[in-house]
């Protein structure tokens, strides 16, 4: 029988160049959670943040102030040194999900 709609081969995937996720491989039997919280540093103004702000109080939220927005990204690492883990997910910030001129991280692992 043929594929539903949503199912695809790997070989169907490959050759339209789209990348399969698969599992991490654990070392030494740990996978770890990471969790990367990505914010605007606090002396820029967060457009997106004042928006969300004025909304709330326009829906009868008076006491709402300094809401902020960013973003959350949760990944998982082989590993169970912690160090080791932080050092590779601020890497990944530093090349690729943060700005460092706009933004700040904060990183949490959890084995």
């Amino acid at each position: 029988m043929g594929k539903t709609q949503g199912e695809f081969s790997k070989e169907r995937c490959s050759l339209r160049g789209i990348h399969l996720l698969r599992e991490p491989e654990k070392v030494d039997g740990f996978l770890a959670k990471v969790t990367i919280t990505i914010t605007m540093k606090p002396t820029l103004l967060d457009a997106q943040g004042r928006t969300v702000e004025g909304a709330l109080k326009a829906i009868g939220y008076d006491g709402v102030a300094g809401v902020r927005v960013g973003k959350v990204i949760e990944l998982e690492l082989p590993g169970s040194d912690v160090a080791a883990i932080e050092a590779t997910a601020a890497e990944m910030c530093d090349r690729l999900l943060a700005n460092p001129v706009l933004e700040d991280y904060r990183i949490s692992v959890a084995l």
